[in-house]
């Protein structure tokens, strides 16, 4: 009996057997989103770091255009450095932009489409100032470009 019970606890220590720790869930914080993992290896960024091959540099920096740091790109640190004055130098070279668009490029043009029509809509009904009035003499000056005789 006591044979039978030091292997039962044995085998739901999660750390006991190769098995059970393939069923160990990683700790995240609800909604979070998962680790960064570099597509590109140490090796890969050292044979082709170049302000030129913006292929590879595109994916040491983020969705927002700024530069990934060491902790995710899992760079040597002077590789680190050269992959920096790299992108630094695309950019300058305007092979690389400073600011990425974030988002969807259809879903955001939709957007400013409703945005603008709205402006434009508000204009005829009478929300565009001196237009709207049909009188002479609106806006600033009070002379509306005209002389007054």
């Amino acid at each position: 009996m006591a044979g039978a019970t030091a292997a039962a606890a044995r085998d739901l220590n999660p750390y006991g057997s190769s098995e059970a720790s393939s069923f160990l869930i990683p700790l995240q914080r609800p909604g979070a989103s998962p680790p960064f993992t570099p597509e590109v290896s140490a090796a890969e960024a050292a044979a082709g770091v170049d302000f030129r091959n913006t292929a590879l540099l595109r994916h040491f920096v983020s969705d927002s255009g700024r530069l990934r740091p060491r902790r995710q790109t899992r760079l040597p640190r002077m590789l680190q450095r050269k992959v920096a004055k790299a992108v630094k130098l695309a950019r300058q070279m305007a092979l690389m932009p400073f600011e990425m668009v974030v988002g969807d490029g259809e879903a955001d043009m939709r957007s400013k489409m409703a945005e603008y029509e709205a402006a434009r809509s508000s204009h005829r009904r009478g929300g565009g100032g001196a237009r709207a009035g049909g009188g002479g003499g609106g806006g600033r000056g009070g002379g509306g470009g005209r002389a007054q005789g």
